[in-house]
């Protein structure tokens, strides 16, 4: 808010965007992520979702060190609306939280992330990242 401020004084016209709390944290061994909404929230919110809970190795399964990450999304069951996740895993959290602050930010469903052009290569992803892989399940 302070940077809206400023740029308002300097006469440029600024306004801050919706804020998604995002944000990261290191938990003994594990990368602790969320952006958006809660279940919590949503609920108090009287705000109808769906969670589904998926778990996803963080990079190429035969590529040596793959490990788990585990995720929850919460979206519209109507439209797919995107809105909140949370991700817990020993390393590539900050990657897939960040990429779902832009599609929550970008107001892009859970039928946009399955087709998501995300960087690939053994040590940091599979072929079908997990953020593609969040609703690869049949509903």
């Amino acid at each position: 808010m302070g940077r809206v401020a400023a740029n308002d004084i300097a006469g440029r016209d600024d306004r801050l965007d919706p804020v998604l709390d995002t944000s990261i944290a290191k938990v003994f061994d594990l990368d602790v992520g969320t952006v958006g909404d809660t279940a919590a929230a949503l609920d108090e919110a009287g705000q109808a979702y769906e969670a589904v809970y998926t778990s996803q190795p963080n990079h190429a399964e035969y590529y040596p060190g793959a490990s788990e990450i585990d995720f929850k999304l919460l979206f519209d069951p109507d439209d797919g609306t995107l809105f909140g996740a949370q991700a817990i895993g020993e390393s590539g959290v900050d990657k897939r939280i960040d990429v779902l602050a832009t599609a929550i930010a970008h107001r892009d469903t859970v039928f946009d992330i399955r087709d998501y052009d995300l960087a690939y290569a053994p040590p940091y992803s599979a072929a079908k990242d997990p953020v593609n892989m969040l609703l690869s399940f049949e509903r």
